[in-house]
């Protein structure tokens, strides 16, 4: 989806939905698949607490989403779950990407 798609279309309605569990009290997570490079700053604006999966296959980069954004929101995921047949693996692949965000 457009950026200006998605700002016309989703955004609004985004930001009701998010706004209407805040107002419960509750936290948001965001799952969003997929290169969300040009759209990533509207689904943080919309006042999400979370952002998962940050998707690798993708072409999205931990490090610098926690650069940009880390200030604003959690990030959660960023495992290729594709690849991980063992549980272990998806723990060691956590381990190692997560070096230096602490």
């Amino acid at each position: 989806m457009s950026p200006k798609h998605f700002r016309e279309f989703f955004f609004p309605a985004l930001c009701r939905v998010v706004r209407g569990y805040k107002e419960l009290g509750l936290y948001v997570i965001k799952h969003t698949d997929g290169k969300i490079w040009p759209i990533i700053d509207m689904i943080i604006d919309s006042g999400i607490d979370c952002l998962d999966p940050i998707d690798p296959q993708a072409g999205m980069d931990l490090g610098e989403v926690k650069a940009r954004y880390g200030h604003r929101v959690a990030l959660k995921g960023n495992v290729d779950c594709a690849q991980t047949p063992d549980p272990r693996d998806a723990g060691r692949t956590w381990l190692r990407r997560r070096k230096g965000f602490a």
